[in-house]
């Protein structure tokens, strides 16, 4: 039985410093000591966790994603921002975080967008790599102006997630006025 590609019980997953809701470290989750079923949910949340985890713990302070950990102003990747707003958008439902805390988060990731980057410049788009710090396009090379539409639209499917998933009042009313100013900025054509 089990998956056909995996085999039953084929997956051990790895979270050091991670805790059950016991209290207990889950420092290996073996697949092959759950009962049928279980397996994959268990993956799942691991996976889930994992990746709000890196998103929500290896941040620069304006909300943007590390393009990776090696620099203090590097790059930020904007796709991959999308991704992190997405992340914490499941953290919230799954009570990984505080509601508040995740509107927080996502109200200094969206004001850094609309108030420190070159969207304007670039017809409401972002481009591949920003510096995490300054808001600053860093482009690819000298002939690439730096907007990026397929990285725009990850960063605005995340975006998308979170607009549609806090629906309150108050500073989710605000997060989800930014995040409309930002993908109807955008010229998409």
């Amino acid at each position: 039985g089990g998956d056909p590609v995996l085999g039953r019980g084929s997956f051990k997953v790895n979270c050091p410093g991670q805790l059950t809701a016991a209290g207990q470290g889950l420092e290996a989750l073996d697949a092959s000591r759950l009962p049928q079923g279980e397996a994959d949910r268990a993956l799942l949340d691991a996976l889930q966790r994992d990746a709000f985890s890196y998103m929500w713990d290896h941040a620069y302070p304006s909300g943007l994603a590390f393009e990776n950990n090696r620099y203090a102003d590097g790059p930020a990747t904007t796709g991959g921002t999308g991704f992190g707003a997405a992340a914490v958008v499941v953290a919230t439902e799954r009570g990984w975080i505080a509601r508040e805390a995740a509107v927080d988060r996502l109200l200094t990731l969206t004001a850094f967008l609309r108030d420190k980057t070159e969207r304007s410049r670039l017809h409401g788009a972002f481009p591949h790599w920003l510096n995490g710090v300054t808001g600053a396009t860093m482009p690819f090379g000298p002939q690439d102006v730096g907007a990026d539409i397929v990285e725009t639209a990850f960063l605005m499917q995340g975006l998308i997630i979170a607009r549609n998933y806090f629906d309150g009042d108050g500073p989710e009313a605000e997060l989800r006025a930014r995040i409309n100013e930002l993908w109807h900025d955008v010229d998409w054509a």
